[in-house]
């Protein structure tokens, strides 16, 4: 059966702009082409698949334990000239969770195909070394996101509006985007957060909960 055969070359193009320090996707290649079998060495089942085959949900996690504590041993790899980092991520249309975290992208933004990803519900890129900003373009989209985090990376520039709905709600219910550099004022359907959500960093932000815009 080859179902899955259809994404499993926008995963290997993900998998190719990688370095692999610790070989945490020794699963993760041609040989093994089923990718909805894949999983990573120390967080478990990395890929699942729906019952048609296709991606639902990708685990790329680079944090490793050591004696010095958490490292980040997935690192983009230089070398490689496709642009920008894992923009063929966005043919994966079935998407619903991305969890990418401790991975070292070196200064890349997210790619504007990730606006494809209409189904996505669960998008945490912890400390994934990203920067750039959210355009309205990139979230307008995403309409049914329940979980943002994105904790410890550079992302800088205002807060797009169409994180809110049209009647001022948001769909998100798990949101974090501390030690950030996001400036500008909160849009108002977030401002139920806790300001520990916002800050430390993003010292530019401000409106509810953080102090009022002056």
């Amino acid at each position: 059966m080859k179902y899955w055969s259809a994404d499993l070359p926008n995963v290997l193009v993900c998998v190719a702009e990688l370095v692999d320090q610790f070989n945490l996707l020794s699963d993760w290649n041609s040989t093994n082409p089923n990718c909805c079998t894949w999983a990573e060495q120390y967080m478990g089942t990395a890929v699942t698949c729906n019952s048609q085959g296709r991606v639902t949900s990708l685990l790329l996690s680079g944090r490793v334990a050591t004696s010095s504590g958490n490292t980040a041993t997935l690192v983009r790899n230089t070398s490689y000239n496709a642009a920008p980092f894992a923009a063929s991520l966005g043919s994966l249309t079935d998407l619903q969770k991305i969890e990418i975290d401790f991975v070292g992208f070196n200064g890349v933004g997210i790619p504007s195909s990730w606006s494809n990803l209409k189904q996505l519900t669960f998008l945490d890129l912890t400390f994934a070394n990203l920067v750039g900003g959210l355009s309205s373009s990139l979230v307008s989209n995403w309409n049914l996101l329940q979980t943002l985090d994105l904790q410890g990376d550079g992302f800088s520039g205002p807060l797009p509006a169409d994180l809110c709905t049209s009647q001022g709600t948001t769909t998100i219910t798990s949101f974090q985007i501390n030690e950030n550099n996001f400036s500008g004022p909160i849009p108002p359907c977030l401002s139920n957060f806790s300001s520990s959500a916002f800050q430390p960093g993003n010292t530019g932000l401000c409106g509810a909960p953080l102090p009022a815009c002056t």
